[in-house]
């Protein structure tokens, strides 16, 4: 019997389509992969090439102080979500490192790269994936946001990514993404609350999606209410899960004042500056003017678009979010504005196919010279975004961090000289603390502007801070607490026995009295019934810097400025290492010591490279 096969053309077609766009998926994954390739390669490259700001130093310390062993929210002063806080805490844990926070950042705002480009790819193809992942990646403040100790950039970077899965989910009507939408939309904001309008527009993508699927003729079936209602407590619920269960881990009640309640409070502080928000995003748009034109034209063709074609209108409504967001931040800063780019950007990808696609259509239908202007323009306005790129970038190859000025250097090291490695300091430089290897009082963790204009930090809580933990040197040489604490500053003056006008103009406060001692070597050594030696410390930062800690208490009152010497000798009575010095390099004078106060004095010590391990005695006097 003879047999016969029937042949389904339209089958055959549908297999080649899927074959050429397996093909092009594997190779914008390859491309893609290349891309997030150079941008580590370019953050690695410049990872000291950038400014060091005001915040990354506070997230600097703050990650010393949780490694410590400080708890959030009820030791420690933190107005950041947690899962920021554990990616503080968890990289200086493991590698203690300024560089492994940072690259922790950059992992973040890589999710969102991958997102842009993802979503970019799917509305346009090949081309406007790549150029909206290039765009991001290497855009200004993107670029420096993703290696900087900052959370902004980064929980941008996670958001966007939430939006991506929203978007598979409505491609490929599968809940599995919605769910991971969700999930990660909730990790966005565990970083921080910077993309909360997008409770407003992923679930308008699922009334969107669900109506379109079931609706008929115009009407809502019940079947259609009910799948909406299913997938949008189905999100939801995957946003406040995982919130619910961090929060159920700290304190709740204090986590909230302090990430919420103070950002709400902060707002009333700064209400003033809102007026400034629209010159900040005019500015930025015109930082961005050639993605920017780029969108417009990719908002026209959308708009040209079938409804039953436009499947662009999230993004679309994604910047428009973002600008109404940002319009009414309080305070907003250049920080926050990179909360544009990711929409910014996949539309400036689409307006680059559009544009290209226009023009053929114009060359196709015999228009050679409009075809020929369409090309021209794609073409120099891509080249206008590459050179805005290369503009930002190139200045990090001449550009060397410095996290402090010259000024600064001079009291890092002073600072190091006459503390010990467990001392505290006082300042609203956190950086300069961060950089001296010192710790301050946990309350003081954040010292910011925000804090301190919102009351949140006062006067008063200083006071408690430094009684409590007897910090030997206040530096306000931000002048933040200066401006806004001045009882405070007064109160240093009366109770510091030794005042620096550091840099000619700037106060530092040094050498608070100590009204009991906790020491390593207590002892009672008398000099001549004027000052007692009641115990001393020995402490030690590595094999080649010791620390030397006298208590100096007070008997009678001194009428000469010593110098107190402090000689480790060997077993031959040689003085292999002299520590002589005058109290804080003279600027606590013994004759301005009081009846009673115990003074506690440090001084660091050196150790050369050809002292042999062995057993050395230590001598000290005035």
């Amino acid at each position: 019997m003879d047999k016969c096969t029937t042949i389904d053309p339209d089958d055959g077609q549908m297999k080649q389509k899927r074959h050429i766009h397996k093909q092009n998926t594997t190779l914008f994954v390859g491309l893609m992969a290349a891309i997030l390739l150079v941008s580590l390669l370019a953050r690695v490259v410049f990872l000291h090439s950038f400014p060091w700001g005001y915040d990354e130093g506070i997230h600097a310390l703050l990650a010393r102080l949780l490694a410590t062993g400080f708890k959030p929210y009820s030791e420690l002063f933190v107005s950041y979500p947690p899962l920021f806080v554990w990616s503080l805490e968890y990289p200086w844990r493991i590698w203690q490192s300024v560089e492994a926070l940072q690259l922790t950042m950059t992992i973040y705002s890589f999710l969102g790269v991958i997102a842009v480009g993802y979503v970019a790819y799917r509305l346009g193809g090949f081309l406007p994936g790549a150029i909206a992942a290039i765009l991001l990646s290497f855009g200004p403040t993107y670029l420096d946001g993703s290696r900087a100790i900052m959370t902004e950039v980064p929980s941008i970077g996670v958001a966007a990514l939430s939006v991506a899965f929203a978007a598979q989910y409505v491609w490929s009507n599968q809940r599995k993404w919605l769910a991971l939408s969700g999930i990660v939309f909730s990790a966005s904001l565990m970083l921080k609350i910077l993309s909360p309008f997008l409770v407003g527009l992923i679930p308008l993508m699922i009334v969107a999606h669900r109506w379109r699927e079931h609706s008929n003729g115009g009407r809502i079936k019940a079947e259609t209410i009910k799948a909406m209602a299913i997938d949008a407590l189905l999100w939801g619920g995957l946003v406040l899960m995982p919130v619910i269960l961090v929060g159920l881990m700290y304190d709740v009640r204090e986590m909230y004042r302090q990430v919420i309640q103070f950002r709400i409070d902060t707002r009333a502080a700064f209400a003033d500056d809102r007026m400034e928000n629209m010159g900040m995003l005019l500015s930025f748009f015109g930082e961005n003017s050639f993605q920017t034109i780029l969108a417009l034209l990719a908002v026209v063709g959308t708009a040209k678009r079938k409804a039953s074609d436009n499947g662009r209108w999230f993004v679309i409504l994604w910047l428009g979010l973002a600008i109404i967001f940002a319009l009414i931040q309080v305070p907003l800063r250049p920080k926050h504005l990179p909360l544009l780019l990711p929409p910014l950007t996949i539309l400036a990808g689409l307006g680059v196919s559009d544009t290209i696609h226009w023009a053929s259509r114009l060359k196709t239908s015999g228009h050679r010279i409009a075809g020929f202007a369409g090309y021209s323009v794609a073409v120099l306005l891509v080249a206008g975004c590459v050179g805005n790129l290369w503009l930002a970038i190139a200045p990090y190859r001449q550009v060397t961090a410095q996290t402090l000025s010259t000024e600064e250097q001079i009291l890092l090291a002073y600072i190091q000289k006459f503390t010990a490695p467990t001392d505290c300091i006082i300042s609203d430089n956190p950086s300069l603390i961060f950089y001296s290897g010192r710790l301050t009082p946990p309350e003081l963790s954040e010292v910011s502007s925000a804090r301190l204009r919102s009351g949140y930090l006062t006067a008063d809580m200083l006071i408690r801070a430094d009684e409590d933990f007897n910090c030997q040197i206040i530096a306000p040489v931000a002048r933040r607490l200066k401006r806004s604490t001045p009882d405070f500053i007064e109160w240093a003056k009366q109770n510091y026995r030794g005042l620096w006008l550091y840099n000619g103009q700037t106060e530092v406060f040094l050498a608070k009295p100590l009204t009991a001692v906790e020491t390593q070597h207590p002892l009672t050594a008398n000099f001549d019934n004027q000052v007692q030696l009641v115990g001393y410390d020995l402490t030690s930062s590595d094999k080649s810097v010791a620390y030397v800690t006298l208590y100096w208490k007070v008997l009678h009152p001194l009428q000469h400025d010593y110098t107190v010497f402090v000689h480790v000798r060997d077993a031959d009575n040689q003085t292999r290492i002299n520590g002589d010095h005058q109290p804080y390099d003279g600027r606590v004078p013994t004759s301005q010591w009081r009846v009673g106060d115990i003074i506690k004095d440090t001084i660091q010590l050196h150790i050369p490279s050809d002292v042999p391990v062995g057993t050395y005695k230590i001598f000290t006097g005035m």
